[in-house]
């Protein structure tokens, strides 16, 4: 339910906000607009991104009308991935005399604990919105709203950051430099400057309590970036390749962890780099521990959701 008003008036935007809480694509659903009372929809759509004037999945990028201000990936998404999109019906504005109704669905793709797949069928993603209209007064008085922090569907607590990193973190003999992009993002990076592969770094942090949740890293990614391997704790968690054509912010995933509390070592060592890279530098933001509000457990068929809570 996006909207639920009451009175005469001009429905003229809408937001939509999304927490994928499975992989695969999400945006299969219709949205409705019954307009003054109607039993049936005299405004259906054909799909989520199409609502958004947009076709074969969401593009990041502002239009006058329409536009996906944020989007963290496609159709292979991630389990909290997230996104935003909106429009503006200012030239297709909906009238309505005595009330209007705006629902959209929560289908898209599902592949199953057994191995069957689906492209529609409804899912469990986490979404927000926010719709936008004038009214004649008065109307409907709206209900308090949870403090904000309560309304984030990702919970995300920093472990330890660049800055923490260029102080104390142990490295191997390549130059250490703490660096600020501000055009890039809003935390220092810490830079290893390895001219071959014996580079290293080791950053040391402590837990106040058990985790059970996923590592995030902020790193950037850059021309000059080499590959590196993310031990925590002499477990290694993943390789990744930091190497891109321009400089930019990135998030890679480490997976999900439980770790008691206490101190523990996050560890990146150099593999090498791809042939497209002209160094071999680490450019560390920060190590994120990141729960989300709600997360279907393990194996949890989302047929048996289904059927425990129809409609």
């Amino acid at each position: 339910l996006i909207a639920d008003i009451q009175g005469c008036g001009q429905y003229v935007g809408t937001v939509l906000s999304v927490c994928l809480e499975s992989p695969r694509w999400f945006g299969e659903g219709n949205e409705y607009f019954f307009v003054d009372g109607e039993k049936e929809p005299s405004l259906r759509g054909t799909g989520t991104e199409d609502y958004f004037c947009e076709g074969w999945g969401f593009y990041p990028g502002s239009q006058p009308f329409y536009g996906a201000s944020y989007w963290e990936g496609d159709a292979g998404d991630d389990i909290g991935n997230v996104g935003s999109f909106y429009r503006w019906h200012i030239p297709d504005p909906i009238n309505f005399k005595k009330s209007l109704r705006l629902e959209i669905e929560h289908r898209g793709a599902q592949t199953f604990p057994d191995g069957a797949r689906t492209g529609f069928t409804e899912r469990d993603d986490m979404f927000s919105s926010a719709a936008f209209w004038y009214q004649v007064e008065p109307h409907t008085p709206f209900p308090p709203l949870p403090p904000g922090p309560d309304r984030l569907p990702r919970r995300d607590a920093t472990l330890v950051t660049g800055g923490e990193a260029a102080r104390s973190g142990r490295h191997s003999d390549a130059p250490v430099v703490l660096e600020h992009f501000a055009h890039l993002t809003q935390f220092w990076q810490c830079w290893l400057w390895p001219d071959n592969t014996n580079g290293w770094m080791e950053i040391s942090f402590q837990s106040a309590q058990p985790l059970d949740s996923d590592l995030v890293l902020k790193m950037v990614h850059s021309w000059n970036c080499g590959i590196y391997r993310v031990l925590l704790d002499g477990k290694q968690l993943a390789q990744l390749d930091f190497c891109s054509g321009d400089p930019m912010p990135a998030t890679d995933k480490l997976g999900k962890v439980q770790l008691a509390a206490g101190r523990h070592v996050l560890r990146f060592e150099c593999a090498g780099k791809s042939p497209e890279s002209m160094g071999y530098a680490l450019g560390f933001g920060s190590l994120i521990s990141r729960t989300l509000a709600y997360s279907r457990p393990a194996g949890v068929d989302l047929r048996t959701l289904q059927r425990e809570n129809p409609h």
